[in-house]
């Protein structure tokens, strides 16, 4: 069945289709491809082998995450289905909980596949990039038009479904900061659309279809820190100690980096090749989405299991990498951000532009929760 399998998998990244019908011209995972030429998606004796897999390590009212990304999902929504009910009989078998998040681009005509998703209790995570005019600036399909309307219409339409249901279902959002409009015209229009906390990364050069210098990168990130420093002093000035928990709005690393320091939470590393595989249309293994498409870095397939030496060989790569956290600053905040492929066979950390970014959040973040005065 599942051969020289060493590790506790309970949370998976799963690319289900891998193409898109968008063409965005940042894209991270080459329009959902992560460099195959043909597009394709998963076949039912690939999820059914995949189940197998997912089922194989959780133990009696265990958790399993299971989030679906890279292509458009939704291009595929019937047999997509079909993998979540066979998904959820196999759980209520084991007794195994089970969550699902969809990350999805929303552009799709097809209201059913949205009250299916309800039906599920799907989560679903949608990438719209704020304003109309920056939105499709970048995010058009792939007869170059725009996309923001149809997103927008998708995600209120969902949100609602999850409103009024009487079980949790999670409705989010995640924009790409890109440098064309500030990270405050965003949170703002975010605000306009009732959305008090929202999820907003920087856009990073892809491996797949971006052409940039290192300069351009970086006057993104600094562009970004300096509206997020704003946003952070004006919020710590009109917040208190612990009522932010309730009425903060703004981006969501700031919030979090706030309520980790008021709990005193430590984060923890990625759990990418611990914890964490991700999977192709295909059934290859890899340690997380991220490494998708580098084959360096591919530890096997579901049809004939883990290549030891190559996990045994990324987890000695991770614990390398992280080993530079000992001693930072950062302290408990960070948990060494996200793993990444670097130039030859090593592993790097690149939380969103790297650690010296990440250490400006995360002092950002400290200096001006020290602001906030606390309720009597």
């Amino acid at each position: 069945m599942i051969k020289n399998k060493s590790v506790k998998i309970l949370n998976w990244h799963i690319v289900f289709v891998q193409y898109c019908n968008l063409k965005c011209s940042y894209c991270s995972t080459g329009f959902g491809r992560f460099g195959e030429k043909e597009p394709t998606y998963m076949k039912e004796n690939t999820w059914k082998k995949l189940t197998e897999w997912i089922f194989a390590d959780p133990g009696k009212n265990e958790k399993v995450s299971l989030c679906f990304e890279g292509g458009e999902t939704f291009l595929k929504f019937e047999p997509f289905f079909d993998f979540v009910q066979y998904l959820y009989r196999q759980a209520e078998k084991q007794d195994v909980q089970l969550s699902i998040v969809v990350g999805t681009n929303g552009i799709f005509s097809e209201k059913d596949i949205l009250d299916s998703c309800a039906k599920y209790r799907l989560g679903l995570n949608f990438s719209i990039d704020g304003s109309e005019e920056i939105h499709n600036r970048y995010r058009k399909d792939k007869k170059g038009c725009p996309t923001h309307e149809t997103a927008l219409q998708n995600w209120r339409y969902y949100k609602k479904l999850a409103q009024d249901s009487t079980v949790p279902i999670n409705c989010s959002i995640q924009s790409v900061f890109t440098g064309h409009s500030s990270l405050m015209e965003m949170v703002k229009f975010w605000q306009n659309q009732g959305e008090k906390i929202v999820n907003i990364t920087v856009q990073q050069p892809s491996r797949f279809v971006a052409c940039e210098n290192d300069s351009e990168w970086d006057k993104r990130r600094q562009a970004y820190l300096e509206d997020f420093k704003k946003i952070a002093y004006e919020r710590a000035a009109a917040l208190t100690i612990p009522g932010f928990l309730s009425d903060f709005s703004g981006p969501q690393s700031l919030y979090k980096t706030w309520k980790d320091i008021f709990l005193g939470t430590s984060v923890s590393p990625c759990g990418a090749g611990i914890d964490t595989l991700g999977v192709t249309a295909s059934g290859d293994l890899y340690p997380c989405e991220t490494f998708i498409g580098n084959n360096l870095w591919k530890l096997g397939d579901i049809f004939n299991g883990i290549d030891e030496i190559k996990l045994q060989t990324f987890q000695t790569s991770r614990k390398s990498a992280l080993e530079a956290c000992k001693e930072c600053e950062t302290g408990s905040l960070c948990g060494g951000g996200c793993l990444r492929a670097g130039q030859g066979d090593d592993i790097i950390l690149n939380s969103e532009g790297g650690c010296i970014f990440m250490k400006e959040i995360i002092k950002i973040a400290r200096d001006s929760y020290s602001m906030m005065k606390e309720e009597i």
